[in-house]
């Protein structure tokens, strides 16, 4: 019988848990066991989402949102978004992955804090441990993801992504 190990509290699974894939890496993805109490701690909330932001040849980024039916143009990153994620393609291949959670996350890279609506959107305050503070403004499409204008957001950036 094979008894496995949780590659996160190190201790023997006594009942399934899961298995946890990585991101790959050089085409290499590697296998973790996860127990169920740690499953519950690492587990993706409900109110987390994942999103690749490409920039592309005309040096505008868009966020790719394949159940959006309206202009491409409205998915633009435009006011301080497209210099957040200026700052984030560190190896400039103009892809970016982010996590995005409306509630809090610790060790964000990034965290939006409301500071009022405008035309259907909102405009935030990006702080951060690693970037100076700016402002950027988030347009109503955020609405149509969230449902609501949300008062905060923890960014973290996904590595390796293809």
């Amino acid at each position: 019988m094979i008894n496995p190990i949780c590659d996160y509290c190190k201790n023997e699974l006594e009942d399934f848990g899961a298995i946890l894939l990585s991101p790959p890496n050089k085409l290499i993805v590697k296998k973790f066991h996860v127990c169920l109490t740690c499953y519950e701690k690492i587990k993706p909330k409900d109110n987390m989402k994942y999103f690749k932001f490409i920039k592309e040849d005309d040096n505008k980024w868009y966020v790719d949102l394949p159940s959006w039916e309206g202009h491409k143009e409205e998915l633009e990153m435009v006011l301080g978004a497209d210099t957040m994620l200026d700052l984030l393609d560190l190896n400039q291949l103009h892809k970016v992955s982010l996590s995005i959670d409306t509630s809090h996350v610790n060790d964000s890279l990034i965290e939006l804090h409301h500071l009022y609506d405008e035309s259907g959107g909102a405009w935030y305050e990006l702080k951060s441990k690693y970037y100076t503070s700016f402002n950027i403004w988030l347009c109503s499409v955020v609405k149509f993801v969230y449902g609501e204008i949300p008062r905060k957001f923890y960014i973290n950036k996904i590595e390796n992504s293809l």
